[in-house]
């Protein structure tokens, strides 16, 4: 039986490539994983090997009227970062010209640090002793929410 449901598709950008030069530049993975954890970002290295860090990009703008959101969001667990992501979206517009393709490193509602790499992100925000930032990509484009339906 088919799901009728359709599939939905969240744009990753560059995401998983900036991921994987981190984990790959040549430093030793416990270094990586320990500077993760001095300042605060979850990460879970999966039965394979695999290392999924917690991060928040945005999927789609405008998903829902603003006047549905208290329905929506009713029954559902709101997540620790809620307050980041509160300030990120009510900013993303200019977030979007200031850092275009960038990480961005959130603090007490402001952005703490940026860089064009996750790993130099890490290196600022550990050098700038910045504790349980919130971190995200800036997309870089406009932000689409695309669909595929199964035939």
């Amino acid at each position: 039986m088919t799901d009728p449901r359709p599939p939905i598709s969240f744009p990753v950008g560059d995401t998983l490539k900036i991921l994987e030069s981190t984990v790959t530049s040549g430093r030793p993975r416990q270094e990586i994983l320990q500077q993760l954890d001095s300042i605060g970002v979850e990460w879970y290295v999966t039965d394979q090997g695999s290392l999924w860090v917690r991060s928040w990009q945005v999927a789609a703008k405008d998903f829902i009227p603003i006047e549905s959101v208290a329905e929506v969001r009713q029954g559902h667990t709101i997540p620790n970062d809620a307050d980041a992501l509160e300030w990120v979206s009510a900013n993303l517009e200019h977030l979007t010209r200031e850092y275009a393709g960038n990480w961005i490193a959130v603090s007490n509602n402001s952005v703490a640090a940026a860089s064009t790499t996750l790993q130099e992100l890490l290196c600022l925000i550990e050098a700038q002793s910045i504790h349980d930032p919130f971190l995200t990509q800036v997309p870089k484009g406009p932000i689409t929410w695309n669909m595929a339906y199964a035939g």
